[in-house]
């Protein structure tokens, strides 16, 4: 059975400024006007985005804090305040969450007779059993799981041995905030989108995702701790190396290309459609390693012309 707490691990699963006032009204709409380069604010990265009638702000964001992290400074603050509308990554409510739930089922449990320990060879058996027996989870428990979902399993078994909640992260904060405010949130994508995506992966790739969970649990113990530190600090460039670097988060360019490059591609697009078509203020946040990296929202709008400005 897929637990509440999984549940809500796959919706933040991810393999993250102000200037609100009028900036000038001299472009034609869709056109990026010139921000002023400044030093960025410490803090976690934000950059922003602006035409004539428009303001984008772009914060990635982690969502498995510590209760003692502060990531709020005055230019956060500004942003959240200024926005009008809010785009988060996706749904995190009750009522996505049950639909997540029963997507989760539906494509992530054997239900032909195999098992998980039948698509895996005898030393994945081993090297994954050790690691599932340390977080008190046996693997012939985890049987019924397919292994893209078995990967995300022991993720939440880890992190909830390390005493992260999901409550803590940047969206939650947002949408409460929006909700106060009576202010406009959407959403990047469809409820259980992110799901259909790693699901429809080959099987070989699956058995890579959980392959590479299992060791970095042994492997890198301090994961999450160092993301969150080069996180707070808005060290983009240690989040790129963390997260896509040579010892990063993907198992394999399949994952990368699926989960990253063309979730990014897809971003650009609703990016440039609300520089062209809404007017006003609008706080843009999804995961961090989205706006990091060389195929980063950020380059991807760059190379199109639209110059977001670190902040």
């Amino acid at each position: 059975m897929v637990s509440q707490t999984n549940t809500q691990a796959i919706s933040k699963f991810s393999i993250f400024i102000s200037l609100t006032a009028l900036i000038g009204a001299c472009a034609t709409p869709g056109e990026s006007l010139a921000v002023a380069d400044v030093a960025p604010t410490p803090g976690p990265a934000m950059w922003t985005l602006a035409d004539a009638d428009t303001t984008i702000h772009l914060f990635g964001s982690q969502e498995l804090l510590p209760p003692d992290l502060t990531w709020r400074n005055g230019v956060i603050d500004a942003a959240i305040a200024d926005a009008d509308t809010f785009i988060l990554e996706g749904d995190s409510s009750p009522e996505a969450q049950a639909a997540m739930q029963q997507l989760v089922q539906q494509l992530g449990v054997y239900r032909d007779g195999r098992t998980l320990r039948g698509v895996l060879s005898d030393a994945q058996d081993a090297e994954i059993g050790a690691v599932t027996a340390q977080l008190g989870a046996p693997l012939p428990a985890l049987d019924q799981l397919k292994p893209w979902l078995a990967s995300i399993q022991i993720g939440v078994l880890n992190i909830v041995k390390k005493g992260y909640q999901s409550r803590q992260g940047v969206s939650a904060v947002l949408v409460t905030e929006a909700q106060g405010g009576q202010k406009t949130v959407r959403y990047a994508e469809e409820t259980g989108a992110l799901i259909k995506i790693i699901s429809a992966l080959p099987e070989e790739t699956h058995v890579k995702m959980l392959v590479k969970a299992a060791r970095d649990i042994n492997t890198k113990p301090n994961e999450l701790d160092d993301l969150n530190a080069a996180w707070a600090k808005g060290d983009v460039d240690a989040l790129a190396e963390l997260l896509h670097g040579e010892n990063g988060a993907w198992a394999d360019e399949i994952v990368y290309d699926a989960m990253l490059v063309q979730r990014n591609e897809r971003w650009l697009k609703d990016i440039q459609l609300l520089l062209n078509e809404h007017e006003g203020v609008v706080f843009y946040n999804v995961g961090v390693g989205h706006f990091v990296g060389k195929d980063s929202l950020v380059n991807m709008l760059e190379d199109e012309g639209l110059k977001a400005v670190r902040r």
